[in-house]
């Protein structure tokens, strides 16, 4: 199902782990209902392209990367990096039509993962300094499906003092407010965490 929201389709959103897109690599991904081809040149740069070929609609997540560019797996049509198509292998002589272009999106990569706006960003990818702070052990994990709401899922994570009572493998003992956790003013004060829940910035 394709989410047409413009909230969401101008802003960033993280698709893959930086890593799992290795300089002249292809990969699927999805956003929001929209299917994507994730790739690296040779110079390292991320691509977040529409997994289509506008020449017959094969995937380019299954075609292959020459250089710097990306090539069809079905009649080996090259587009660069911008999206234009520069050979038709079958008619070598002609220069492609503009029309010949792949839908391209805005894609970077940061904080260990690809981020694509399949829109017009509004912004850049918002700041996280704490992901350069060597002290802090930096965990990615899921995506996980959960049969609830998005609002719900948002508080959950939030809601650190819940952690001794519903996550017991993870903070175990049962503490009021918790080890560590103490109000102020300004909201709630962890101490003694070596963690970032945005909550407690």
């Amino acid at each position: 199902m394709t989410i047409n929201e413009s909230v969401l389709h101008n802003d960033w959103h993280p698709v893959a782990l930086a890593a799992a897109i290795a300089p002249g690599t292809v990969a699927a991904g999805s956003l929001l209902g929209h299917d994507l081809a994730l790739w690296r040149g040779a110079d390292g740069v991320i691509h977040a392209w529409e997994d289509r070929c506008p020449h017959r609609g094969t995937r380019f997540s299954i075609g292959t990367v020459a250089a710097d560019e990306l090539q069809c797996a079905y009649h080996g049509w090259r587009f660069a990096a911008s999206g234009r198509c520069s050979v038709i292998p079958a008619l070598p002589a002609q220069v492609p039509p503009a029309s010949a272009s792949a839908r391209v999106y805005a894609a970077t990569a940061r904080y260990g993962l690809v981020w694509v706006c399949i829109g017009t960003p509004a912004t850049d990818v918002l700041p996280f300094p704490e992901h350069g702070d060597a002290g802090l052990n930096k965990v990615i994990c899921g995506p996980y499906e959960i049969a609830t709401s998005g609002p719900r899922i948002v508080e959950n994570f939030l809601d650190m003092t819940h952690f001794p009572y519903r996550r017991g493998a993870i903070c175990p003992g049962r503490a009021v407010p918790g080890p560590g956790l103490g109000r102020r003013r300004q909201g709630v004060r962890a101490a003694g965490r070596r963690g970032w829940p945005p909550c407690l910035r």
